[in-house]
């Protein structure tokens, strides 16, 4: 009872604002997810640009075989985002269809972790809640979230580790939190981002080289501190 109070009051935490809750934050967090979660239970799987190509990645997935160009003209795709509707096929034998519709749910928490990543990410960033709620807000004015969280592919995941892997990239390097965990953490988001689609790896490079830069030299973390302070016009939560 005392370890699950602990682990609610660490998930709630972003969402706080003073003794309370920033209300709108919480809104904006249930509307976007509420959307995402509405298209799940709505929206045909089948339906969407090439969504026979990524049906039958499945199909041929669950038969624990590796998908050819004669199978799917999704063949080129990694297979992380094909993993559990082809994993629930074979243990359950459940049509393509129900297991793709699953997937769609799986997106859906997706979406929750993705949201719940960018507001910690902005409190890295600055105290203030205004860009937490400036963030949300972005990102569900954005017709293409909805659609993307909709279909069965990489694109979800790739967003939810994309966003993770700044979170992590952040706390290591300017909070310099650079712990075995956050780095295990880190390392392991970066290799289901490129298991998710092959863009992933253009991470690697670009989180490898900001890394180098700011704990490496001083003069472009004291450089980038200070971008931070000046765009956020608000005090940057560096220890």
């Amino acid at each position: 009872m005392k370890q699950t109070k602990k682990l609610f009051n660490r998930l709630v935490q972003p969402f706080r604002s003073g003794n309370g809750f920033d209300i709108g934050l919480v809104l904006v967090f249930l509307l976007i997810n509420g959307l995402v979660f509405v298209n799940a239970c709505l929206h045909d799987p089948r339906i969407g640009y090439d969504a026979d190509g990524h049906l039958s990645y499945i199909l041929k997935l669950s038969q624990l075989h590796l998908v050819t160009p004669q199978d799917s003209r999704e063949f080129f795709s990694p297979p992380l985002p094909y993993a559990f509707p082809a994993l629930l096929i074979s243990l359950t034998g459940m049509t393509v269809f129900w297991a793709a519709k699953l997937a769609q749910f799986m997106n859906f928490f997706l979406s929750v972790g993705l949201t719940l990543y960018l507001i910690k990410t902005c409190q890295l960033i600055n105290s203030q809640s205004s860009l937490k709620l400036g963030a949300l807000v972005f990102l569900g004015i954005l017709p293409v979230y909805y659609k993307t969280f909709a279909f069965v592919r990489g694109e979800p995941y790739i967003v939810f580790f994309a966003v993770v892997i700044l979170y992590y990239t952040l706390l290591m390097s300017i909070r310099e939190r650079f712990t075995a965990a956050a780095a295990t953490i880190l390392g392991g988001a970066m290799g289901l981002c490129a298991l998710s689609r092959q863009l992933g790896i253009l991470l690697f490079p670009s989180v490898f080289l900001f890394l180098v830069l700011v704990l490496h030299f001083t003069t472009f973390k004291i450089w980038f501190k200070y971008s931070f302070q000046q765009e956020t016009s608000g005090p940057l939560l560096i220890q």
